[in-house]
């Protein structure tokens, strides 16, 4: 009865995570049709001052039921102050080079090149002289192959967007490594919320030296940053944490991975976008890329669940054996 329900809960945390992957696909799309209308400091700053509006929202209900079934709240402690200004300021780079590149590219191709953060992560504890097996060094080639086949044109260059976006994805690794440092200790949603209020505080101000929007040019992106802002940060942020309570991490990230699937198949029924054989062929290497990256922590999950297995197996025969 316990495994019936423990596999529900997975496949709900599943359907989660893949709703999730599918709402960061299309933030893609809404990226690159912004850029038609707004400019990259403005779409940035504006995402995040509606996210921290709509995730402060989700922290306030979140205190109160706890408050009301009598559970503790979690406070801000140092470690989230501290972690949320970091990650805060991280993530805003993170976003703002990725928007500024997603002007000269396509929204498929920024999906796939920003997936290889997931890659990046293990080339990040490379440089700061953690373990990394070879299995992950392999990922980074097959990456960096794929990165040739998607961006590399005729004229044997790299278009600025498509290194932007790169550059951007090498950033996403570091928030990933820094999250993981601080998540730990610290409440999910309220490291979230902070970081978001973090980048809205810079993004202001750089937003007003850079010239405020005219509400024309807000009214005519209104629906890629509200879509952006609430659903790709607010709901999706949250989705994912509630997802991956449910399911294992390795498990989890290549499930979110296909957000760049999405983001490909978005771009071309939307924005009518197309894509080339190369290109494709580089997409399919990036996937493989990322499913290398993985493999080996779904390995040591799933050694784990079987020697678990054999012990509780060993520990019933015992049991069976004194019983006679």
């Amino acid at each position: 009865m316990s495994d019936m329900k423990n596999n529900r809960r997975t496949l709900i945390g599943i359907l989660i995570l893949i709703l999730t992957a599918m709402i960061w696909g299309f933030a893609f799309v809404a990226q690159k049709y912004s850029t038609g209308h707004i400019d990259a400091v403005s779409m940035s700053a504006l995402r995040y001052v509606i996210a921290t509006v709509v995730l402060g929202i989700t922290v306030l209900i979140s205190d109160l039921i706890r408050k009301k079934n009598g559970r503790p709240i979690t406070k801000f402690t140092k470690d989230t102050i501290v972690g949320g200004v970091i990650c805060g300021v991280v993530l805003f780079v993170s976003t703002l080079v990725q928007q500024i590149g997603i002007e000269t590219t396509t929204s498929g191709k920024a999906g796939f090149i920003t997936t290889l953060y997931i890659v990046m992560v293990p080339f990040i504890n490379l440089m700061m002289r953690k373990r990394t097996s070879r299995l992950h060094c392999f990922a980074i080639y097959i990456a960096l192959v794929g990165f040739v086949f998607m961006c590399l044109n005729d004229s044997m260059s790299v278009s600025k967007g498509d290194v932007l976006v790169l550059y951007s994805a090498v950033s996403f690794g570091f928030h990933i490594t820094f999250v993981d440092r601080y998540c730990h200790n610290t409440d999910p949603q309220k490291l979230t919320f902070l970081q978001f209020a973090v980048c809205a505080a810079l993004g202001i101000p750089i937003m007003a030296i850079n010239g405020f929007p005219t509400w024309e040019i807000i009214t005519a992106s209104i629906v890629p940053i509200l879509y952006i802002g609430i659903l790709s940060s607010g709901v999706a942020y949250t989705l994912q944490a509630v997802g991956q309570k449910r399911v294992e991490s390795s498990i989890a990230t290549l499930i979110m991975s296909l957000e760049s699937v999405v983001a490909l198949i978005g771009g071309m029924i939307i924005l009518h976008e197309s894509i080339t054989l190369k290109e494709l062929a580089g997409c399919i290497f990036v996937l493989v890329a990322v499913f290398i990256a993985q493999f080996e922590r779904h390995k040591q999950f799933l050694d784990l669940k079987v020697s678990k297995y054999f012990v509780d197996d060993k520990r019933i025969v015992l049991s069976a054996e004194n019983k006679t």
